[in-house]
């Protein structure tokens, strides 16, 4: 059987899996801080600008409401 390929994201959630997100570049580098991928993304050629977000499969995002007195 052929394992699947894990992808950066999923290298580096598997290796700080307390980490909630991670930000990655197009040319493959990840931040841990949104600002500091920004600052990279801006440095390389127009077109591959962008920034993506990638949250840890292992976290679930809850939402709560408070009661009302």
């Amino acid at each position: 059987m052929a394992k699947e390929k894990s992808t950066p994201e999923q290298d580096y959630f598997d290796a700080n899996k307390e980490a909630k997100v991670v930000y990655g570049t197009s040319d493959g580098y990840l931040f841990e801080v949104k600002q500091f991928a920004q600052r990279h993304a801006d440095t390389l050629k127009e077109g591959k600008r962008e920034v993506e977000t990638f949250k840890n499969p292992l976290f679930i995002e809850v939402e709560t409401e408070k009661e009302e007195e």
